[in-house]
């Protein structure tokens, strides 16, 4: 009877401590879910477009975004580039291009163009292949 409640008593003391260095070790937003990037939200609250088109991935990983109706060319920067970056892997892993008749994939695109810059900060994007 002796030996039992030691043996409880070192199995509780051995998860608090667990526990204890799990807290200290792991900050506070390692246990939350993530928020969405800041850049995202700021750009979340202004009035964005919506616009179609095709996306060219270059060599030198930078992304083009021709939109149908005015044929107008873009770089598309994704609004995650200076957290997660997500956004752009998901165009590199989704392709631009259906090779099964080599057409390029047309895109329905979410986000905040800047003219000056030819530049085209985006919230979203969406298959409509």
């Amino acid at each position: 009877m002796k030996y039992t409640k030691i043996g409880i008593l070192a199995t509780l003391l051995s998860v608090f401590t667990y526990l204890v260095y799990c807290n200290i070790i792991n900050s506070p937003e390692e246990w939350q879910t993530k928020k969405q990037c800041k850049e995202c939200d700021e750009l979340e609250d202004g009035k964005l477009q919506n616009l179609k088109g095709t996306v060219e991935i270059s060599k030198d990983s930078i992304m083009v975004f021709t939109e149908i109706k005015s044929q107008k060319k873009y770089t598309l920067i994704p609004c995650d580039k200076n957290c997660e970056n997500k956004m752009h892997t998901w165009f590199q892993k989704i392709g631009i291009v259906d090779f099964s008749n080599n057409v390029p994939l047309h895109f329905e695109i979410e986000g905040k163009t800047n003219e000056n810059k030819q530049e085209l900060i985006y919230l979203s994007s969406l298959l409509i292949n």
